[in-house]
């Protein structure tokens, strides 16, 4: 089916209403919207704790939450990104903010790797909180990810001088508007992060008006979890929606152009690869006649390797395009390099929440409605100084596997009276069909009161911290309730008593059990067990980054390098010492053997992905199944070659969270309405019996949800049987 979406014009604000102190600062040319106004006020206003902004992507969301800092400087900024790549477009954002707005503000785009050679640099910083608690003091705005700023809060950067709660007291010190961009990409483990952070940086911030921090959400797919949370924490919050109309007018300003949108349904078996190959002159014809400005496309898929396929099989069928990859196995210098120059940019989900930038085909995968929004939103944006491409196409392929869906968006655009070769509005008729076409999946709302609570007990316990002599008391008590209430827990108390048994089983023979389950639910995105360095010889010059061993084990003919010959390759791509040591620097986390990384050698990847199904050593059904636990004896069964055989000595080793049940990954798909990529494992025990497996974070939530099935209590159940 082929269909057009009208051109959008968002509502400019009227200029009656736009504050003095915005209007006279304002970049002349600059025409802010109705929703940006009304987000400035909302942050400025001792009315309103939480700001949720579900403008449409490109609609100039970002701005709205840096406009207080940008008119008052002494408001300190601290934005959230999903990616750093988004943080370091965000920086180049910024630059440009500062010349426009005739600012000086001091800003910086931190990450780990940023931290980790600050600190290199800096004999005077012994410890990541003490060079965080420097930056935060000379920076007035900070564009980091939220992984840091969870961590800050949540005590887990150690220091031999500051005391646990004075990192979080300088960053409510230093910060008063709070960003998080792109939130609804998240699950209900950072929503928890993000509901405990907030209310514990509300209780101890001065309670006086125009110090409270305040929280902005920019997101256009606001989660129904999240928006419960935020009801029961009694945190006043205001929604801000976008004005549309596909109708130019004077208080209107473009911000899409239309565009042509065409809906497939693939085959039983076929992929959007094979798609692409069958019909490669969709490309050929967008470039058949070129203008100015030239045309750009992007092509989304699901799988890191499909995408390295897809764009090796485009450079051969297409030699007069440039292609370029952006995804989990594209090194920064090649990501950059695509973005500037490449006609095709192949990537997954790393595009989806990636940097800004123009486009006028887009081909990509639709498994659910917010991946289509989120895709789909890539297209079409106006943007300020840029002359606008002759034509906007995009394809969204459905796949053949999960045929209802495209049917059901076909159905839901027939009942809104949209036929084949009709217009459709973009932010409305568009968007609700195909939120009413895709299947609903489970929130794993049982994962709040099962695990989340612990998180928050973690936070009380810090504050409850006898060194600190009862400081905090008041602040804890208040918390203590509003943790209770906005979780929804019989009681906090026997979450602190759930915690404090993890916490204390130090000489227990579960220490170890206890400790790996804590640290997993106090990480932000989950641990990441199986991560190695990957030489990857299929390009050129070879890319050097760490990536999981399971999907590289599925995906090639795996091979173990030997530590020497690895160096001498990296020394060669990298030849400066300190360049090459700051990429080694980013493998400390990898699995390691005899004191030095696991490193996986890619010649080339396989055409189709094989089965991958592990085995563990030693299990005993009866007492280790049905539950959270600490494992070891995980290895590869298929694929195997000799060199798995060797990894698997490796992998052996490695202790991971698990859930292990007998139930088949079907059943709990169907019962449990996983969403299509939640992580599960097929494992056989050395009797060859199967089992389903997920590790690390995903293991929590198919724990807390599969307590359900049993007629269990997530929060009365005990955590280690």
């Amino acid at each position: 089916m082929q269909i057009t979406t009208f051109p959008v014009y968002s509502k400019l604000a009227d200029a009656a209403e736009i504050p003095v102190e915005v209007a006279k600062n304002v970049p002349p040319g600059w025409q802010l919207s109705q929703h940006q106004i009304e987000t400035y006020a909302a942050l400025c206003s001792s009315d309103v704790d939480v700001v949720i902004n579900t403008a449409m992507t490109g609609d100039g969301k970002s701005l709205a939450g840096y406009l207080p800092t940008l008119i008052d400087p002494s408001r300190g900024a601290f934005g959230m990104y999903p990616t750093n790549e988004l943080a370091y477009d965000q920086r180049r954002q910024f630059d440009e903010y500062n010349r426009a707005f005739a600012n000086q503000l001091t800003f910086m785009s931190l990450t780990g790797e940023v931290l980790g050679n600050f600190i290199s640099e800096r004999s005077e910083f012994a410890r990541r909180a003490e060079a965080l608690a420097a930056l935060m003091q000379d920076h007035q705005v900070l564009l980091t990810n939220p992984d840091i700023f969870h961590l800050m809060i949540n005590y887990r950067y150690g220091s031999n001088i500051l005391s646990i709660q004075e990192l979080p007291a300088l960053v409510n010190a230093c910060y008063k508007n709070y960003i998080f961009d792109e939130f609804h990409i998240f699950n209900t483990p950072q929503m928890v992060s993000a509901i405990t952070a907030m209310l514990f940086l509300q209780a101890t911030a001065p309670q006086v008006a125009h110090k409270r921090p305040r929280f902005l959400f920019s997101s256009a797919t606001p989660n129904p979890i999240f928006a419960k949370l935020l009801r029961e924490s009694n945190l006043r919050v205001r929604e801000i929606q976008g004005i549309y109309s596909h109708q130019p007018g004077s208080d209107y300003r473009q911000v899409l152009h239309g565009t042509e949108l065409n809906l497939h349904k693939l085959n039983e078996q076929q992929t959007l690869e094979q798609w692409l190959q069958a019909n490669l002159t969709v490309i050929q014809n967008h470039w058949s006649n070129v203008s100015e400005p030239r045309p750009r496309g992007v092509i989304i898929v699901n799988s890191v390797v499909e995408a390295r396929r897809i764009a090796r099989m485009l450079q051969t069928q297409l030699p007069s395009l440039k292609i370029g990859e952006n995804t989990g196995l594209t090194d920064t210098e090649r990501r950059r390099m695509a973005m500037e120059h490449a006609d095709i940019i192949v990537g997954t989900s790393t595009i989806d929440v990636g940097v800004d930038f123009n486009i006028s085909l887009l081909i990509f995968e639709a498994p659910d409605a917010g991946t289509f929004l989120q895709r789909f939103g890539r297209l079409g944006r106006v943007r300020r100084n840029q002359p606008a491409f002759a034509h906007y196409e995009a394809h969204a392929l459905f796949n053949g596997k999960t045929p209802w869906i495209y049917d059901n968006f076909i159905k839901e655009l027939n009942e809104r009276q949209i036929q084949e070769g009709d217009t459709v509005d973009r932010p409305t008729t568009l968007r609700d069909a195909i939120v009413a076409a895709s299947p609903s999946t489970t929130g794993f709302a049982r994962y709040i009161r099962r695990w989340g609570a612990l998180q928050a007990a973690h936070i009380i316990a810090g504050m409850e911290e006898r060194r600190l002599g009862g400081s905090h008391a008041e602040a804890a008590t208040k918390l203590r309730e509003q943790y209770q209430k906005t979780l929804g827990l019989k009681s906090i108390g026997s979450a602190l008593k759930r915690y404090r048994s993890l916490l204390n089983s130090k000489n227990e023979p579960n220490s170890p059990q206890c400790k790996a389950i804590l640290d997993e639910v106090l990480s932000f995105r989950g641990s990441s067990p199986f991560q190695v360095v990957v030489w990857d010889d299929s390009t050129d010059p070879s890319t050097f980054l760490s990536y999981d061993a399971l999907v590289i084990a599925q995906s090639s003919d795996l091979c173990l390098a030997d530590h020497e010959p690895f160096q001498e390759a990296l020394a060669i791509r990298y030849p400066d010492p300190q360049e090459r040591k700051a990429v080694q620097d980013r493998f400390r986390y990898c699995l390691s053997s005899n004191d030095h990384p696991v490193v996986l050698y890619v010649e080339s990847f396989l055409p189709d992905r094989e089965r991958l199904i592990l085995q563990i050593d030693r299990f005993e059904p009866r007492i280790q199944s049905n539950q959270a636990i600490l494992l070891n004896g995980l290895s590869i069964k298929r694929p195997i070659n000799e060199d798995t055989k060797q990894l698997n000595m490796i992998l052996r080793r490695q202790r991971v969270v698990g859930y292990i049940t007998t139930k088949e990954p079907k059943e709990l798909r169907q019962k449990l309405k996983l969403p299509s990529f939640f992580p599960l494992y097929i494992l056989h025990d050395s009797h060859e019996k199967p089992y389903t497996l997920a590790l690390g974070q995903a293991a929590l939530l198919l724990e807390a949800e599969a307590l359900w099935l049993k007629r269990k209590d997530e929060e009365d159940e005990p955590i280690i049987l």
